[in-house]
């Protein structure tokens, strides 16, 4: 029973990341905000979130070791924040499908990270994997329509998004061996204000934001629904299911964000792009076939 509920927390966290992140950047965008501003909203909401939980509702979520400080600076900084300014940095580049199927090279970094880390065997159909979603990236990056239909740079972030973004199964993986959900998110986002707010500029960021009942709103209900809302349900999914099939449920996100390009902002797709993110999807749905990415991934978490 709890691995059927951390099977629909992770699709709940993939089809809210796919129907919200992609237009949250657009608005936030059109507001005037920069990536790293944007970045730094979603990060300061989130954090407010969950610090407004365990001041009001479970305190006992603030409890962590210092030594262990490295695993949310790691999750919080060297992810999740670096993952939002590569994202929002490759939209201002390339349509919303492209990088949402570019983020979800995420797999593939995993499996490399895996192998490394864990010493896990790279087999014959991980190579496949891998090869077709190289493939794929070429193709959505408009290779066979004459190279750059895709600027090079928006692929580069896009794929530097990916990379980011797999380290937060990493993180969190080694964090929930001793830590709830809710003590990761809250000390994720509060290390990735504390890199995002001053880096965005603070002061200009928040009048921004303040400025007037629009920013307020679309910072507000953004951040809740494409940043809160599915790390807690995707982070709670870990706690039942490994990292490598969290990752693949996950993959519900690139294709309601397809749709969301598409038919929300009417943003073209070629035949030879929607065949490069069938390639890429194809490339997860082997590695789901893959071992997981740690042995203790099954280990039930200690609360702090």
């Amino acid at each position: 029973m709890k691995r059927e509920k951390g099977l629909f927390y992770v699709l709940g966290a993939g089809v809210l990341w796919g129907a919200t992140l992609g237009l949250y950047g657009r608005f936030m965008s059109a507001l005037g905000f920069t990536a790293m501003q944007t970045t730094a909203v979603r990060m300061l909401v989130s954090a407010l979130v969950f610090l407004s939980y365990g001041l009001f509702a479970n305190k006992s979520i603030f409890k962590i070791a210092l030594r262990d400080c490295w695993m949310f600076i790691g999750s919080g900084i060297v992810s999740i924040a670096a993952f939002c300014y590569f994202y929002f940095t490759s939209l201002a580049y390339a349509p919303l499908a492209v990088v949402s199927i570019l983020l979800y090279t995420s797999p593939v970094f995993i499996m490399l990270f895996s192998a490394l880390l864990f010493k896990e065997r790279i087999t014959r159909s991980k190579l496949v994997a891998m090869i077709l979603a190289l493939c794929g990236c070429m193709l959505v990056s408009g290779l066979m329509e004459g190279f750059g239909t895709v600027p090079l740079y928006g692929v580069v972030t896009g794929l530097l998004a990916g990379l980011t973004y797999s380290l937060y199964s990493i993180f969190a993986r080694y964090a929930l061996k001793k830590y709830g959900t809710l003590t990761i998110n809250l000390y994720t986002f509060v290390f990735a204000t504390l890199a995002t707010l001053p880096a965005g500029g603070a002061v200009k960021t928040l009048s921004m934001l303040t400025a007037s009942a629009q920013p307020l709103a679309v910072g507000l209900i953004g951040s809740l629904l494409c940043s809160a809302a599915p790390f807690f349900l995707y982070t709670k999914g870990m706690e039942t299911l490994d990292t490598g099939k969290a990752g693949i449920l996950a993959t519900t996100e690139p294709m309601v964000s397809a749709l969301v390009s598409v038919v929300i902002l009417k943003e073209p797709m070629s035949l030879w792009g929607a065949l490069g993110i069938a390639l890429v999807l194809t490339a997860i749905v082997l590695l789901s076939r893959s071992p997981r990415v740690a042995p203790e991934a099954d280990a039930a978490p200690e609360q702090a």
